[in-house]
């Protein structure tokens, strides 16, 4: 056996005996255990966009589950932009596993114009699966097209087109943030996102590359409101309602704010990919940080929440 092998070997021990296991591609779930609808913008007058959302089913799903298969076989890439687009393919499971798929550019590249500004271009087309598992595939034209024809094609003979928003409006918000994992990347530019769970056991999807002034202040909290209270959420009831209401009045506050945190330098141009929880009062809590630098604060409740988060959101 090769020195690698050896080390993914004892690698994958070791993440077993300590309760985590490496999520399974989405293409080798049950399918039968597994329901599927998408969402379909498309521009309507007067400056507006129509949205289409229905289940997807029969012969639009054999081929979307085709095309992931084809994508999964790829090598995974890991550049810059995790934000999922449209048309967007969300798939659950009946044990609370959620995916959402859709076709996107892999990052960012600079380059200098003919009189030296600065110029920027999306580049590398793939295929981005979010959520219970993620990752991102590199694919090509034809296939982002027949992704984008499949959906669109089979949404507009079963959905009614509304009035644009990202996200169907199916729950309250309750204004109370939990837990917040926030990926932000200054290796191409400042690139910043986050995944939310407020108190009613939702999930967002955030945007935050509007707000990096907000975040160089430290005002991480006040950004990430301002986009919460605009979108809806894309995982409905992830989390247990009462459970998430308890971390944030009781088990945030036992947190000992003065642990130590272990660091260690693992990578280069990762980014940050860093988690919060926030107590009642507002004050956000970082609990771990994986990327360039690896971070854990050194306290058994931390490291407990952690855990938390982690059964739930990236439960295969």
């Amino acid at each position: 056996m090769s020195m690698k092998c050896a080390f993914s070997a004892l690698l994958s021990a070791l993440l077993l005996l300590s309760g985590c296991v490496f999520p399974q591609k989405l293409s080798d779930r049950n399918r039968s255990a597994l329901s599927a609808y998408a969402i379909y913008l498309e521009s309507g007058e007067g400056g507006t966009w129509l949205r289409y959302e229905g289940e997807i089913s029969g012969e639009a799903l054999d081929g979307l589950w085709e095309i992931i298969e084809t994508a999964e076989t790829g090598k995974p890439i890991s550049g810059g932009n995790w934000m999922t687009a449209f048309p967007c393919l969300v798939v659950t499971g009946k044990n609370g596993e959620n995916y959402t798929v859709s076709c996107t550019w892999d990052k960012t590249e600079y380059t200098t114009g003919d009189f030296g500004e600065p110029q920027e271009e999306h580049t590398g087309r793939c295929m981005l699966i979010r959520g219970t598992r993620q990752g991102k595939y590199l694919i090509d034209n034809e296939t982002e097209k027949e992704f984008d024809r499949l959906i669109s094609e089979a949404l507009h003979d079963c959905a009614v087109p509304n009035m644009f928003d990202y996200y169907p409006n199916k729950a309250a918000r309750s204004g109370n943030i939990v837990f917040a994992e926030v990926y932000s990347n200054w290796a191409w530019g400042f690139q910043c996102s986050a995944s939310v769970v407020d108190d009613l056991g939702n999930v967002y999807s955030l945007d935050l590359g509007g707000h990096r002034e907000d975040i160089e202040n430290g005002c991480l909290m006040e950004a990430l409101l301002e986009e919460y209270n605009s979108h809806n959420p894309f995982r409905y009831s992830a989390f247990d309602a009462d459970e998430m209401e308890r971390v944030r009045t009781e088990t945030a506050f036992d947190i000992d704010r003065n642990a130590s945190v272990t660091e260690q330098h693992m990578r280069y141009d990762y980014g940050q990919k860093t988690l919060y929880v926030a107590d009642s009062s507002g004050e956000m809590i970082m609990l771990r940080s994986w990327g360039d630098f690896d971070k854990t604060l050194e306290d058994k409740t931390a490291k407990q929440l952690a855990r938390l988060f982690d059964k739930v959101f990236y439960a295969s």
